[in-house]
C-alpha cells in the first residue's frame, strides 16, 4: 500500500506551479508524521510512554497546533 505522502509527492512532481510546490511540501510533512506514527506504534508495544509523548509533541508541532494540544493535555491531567 502506498502511503499518502508518497502519492502526494508523485502528484506534486507533475508540475512546477505553486500548487505543485505546496503538494511536495505537504508530502514532506505527512512523511514525517507517518514516521512518527510508526515510532509511536513501536513505543506503545514496548511500553515506552516517554517516546510516545515526544512523538506526539512532534506531530502537534508539525501540524501547527502544539499549544492547543498541550492545553488539552494539561486540562486532562490536572497539571
Amino acid at each position: 500500500m502506498d502511503r499518502l505522502s508518497h502519492l502526494l509527492r508523485q502528484a506534486g512532481a507533475r508540475g512546477t506551479s505553486d500548487k505543485h510546490r505546496l503538494m511536495r511540501h505537504a508530502a514532506d510533512t505527512l512523511e514525517e508524521i507517518e514516521i512518527a506514527l510508526d515510532e509511536i506504534t513501536l513505543a506503545l508495544d514496548r511500553g515506552d510512554r516517554g517516546l510516545v509523548r515526544l512523538r506526539l509533541k512532534l506531530i502537534a508541532r508539525l501540524l501547527g497546533c502544539e499549544q492547543a494540544v498541550m492545553d488539552s493535555a494539561d486540562n486532562e491531567t490536572g497539571r
